[in-house]
């Protein structure tokens, strides 16, 4: 059984341990922004957050950022109306280590990886602040669907990209034996 399933347990194996390893330096990386009980948003957050501020003023719209007095995230206001904060969950990375967990874990070349990697993260953060947005603007101006849309749409559109990114990177970047086999 183990022989039939061999290239599923690498992969998983794989996946696990560098889910893991990325996951722990995160988690160390924001427990730096944490002292003597108080915590303040991290950078990338800050950036994720002046990035998608920097974003609605270029499409029209009047909007400032201020770090939230009481808990780690930053205050996100649109056309001076406060309705969301971006928190550390808000800043897409956890989504960046899920991706390159993927892609690593199943293999390929080394060169297709270093194109195909920081090109997915760059989509994948580009879509994130352009979502950051998106739900300031819906929930400053179409509130009754700010829920719907920060719990539904957006997470199915994020998943799902990295999902079509996935199976990008497998039908067009990862070489098997078996594709190798048959040319």
């Amino acid at each position: 059984m183990y022989k039939k399933n061999k290239p599923a347990i690498i992969f998983l194996l794989k996946f696990v341990v560098v889910y893991a390893v990325l996951s722990s330096m995160y988690s160390y990386y924001l427990d730096s922004f944490t002292t003597e009980g108080v915590s303040q948003a991290d950078s990338f957050t800050e950036e994720v957050a002046i990035e998608s501020s920097e974003l609605v003023k270029m499409l029209g719209f009047e909007s400032h950022l201020q770090d939230h007095p009481d808990e780690a995230s930053v205050k996100f206001y649109l056309d001076d109306v406060y309705r969301i904060k971006i928190v550390e969950g808000c800043n897409g990375l956890s989504v960046m280590i899920l991706f390159l967990s993927f892609i690593v874990a199943f293999g390929g070349s080394l060169l297709a990886k270093m194109i195909f990697v920081p090109l997915g993260i760059l989509l994948i953060h580009i879509s994130n602040i352009v979502r950051i947005a998106f739900l300031a603007y819906v929930y400053v101006y179409h509130y009754d669907y700010a829920q719907m849309t920060h719990d539904y749409i957006f997470p199915t559109i994020i998943y799902g990209m990295v999902f079509l990114l996935w199976v990008i990177w497998v039908n067009y970047f990862a070489v098997s034996k078996k594709k190798e086999e048959l040319e």
